[in-house]
């Protein structure tokens, strides 16, 4: 997981690298000369990732964050990309939340699956 914007650069990277203008007017998507393109659910937004990384690597310290968000969501989710990266950082610990961890820090490590049931 990376602290990057990754919406569209498969798509800008083809224009540049081919020499065409491709369109990209499609929502994540690329129409060359020669390659069809549809960026799929992981090339995210920035603030898609940080929201991935609060499910995937939150801590009981983060819950009072997310019912804010929860509360907030329908507003949340009509700002502009910038706006929800500042909410975003103002609530969370977003670098640790992208740090890397070695296994035995994790902050799910107490977590196990048996049998693909949780315990």
């Amino acid at each position: 997981m990376a602290y990057k914007n990754h919406r569209g650069e498969v798509g800008r990277l083809l224009s540049v690298y081919s020499g065409t203008r491709a369109s990209t007017k499609k929502l994540g998507g690329y129409e060359g000369k020669c390659i069809n393109l549809f960026e799929g659910a992981y090339l995210e937004s920035l603030p898609a990732t940080v929201i991935a990384a609060i499910v995937h690597r939150g801590t009981e310290k983060d819950c009072e964050a997310i019912r804010t968000l929860a509360r907030k969501w329908k507003a949340f989710s009509t700002f502009n990309m910038q706006v929800k990266l500042q909410v975003l950082n103002q609530g969370f610990d977003v670098p640790a939340l992208f740090r890397e961890f070695a296994p035995e820090e994790l902050p799910t490590r107490n977590i196990h699956a048996v049998n693909g049931a949780m315990r």
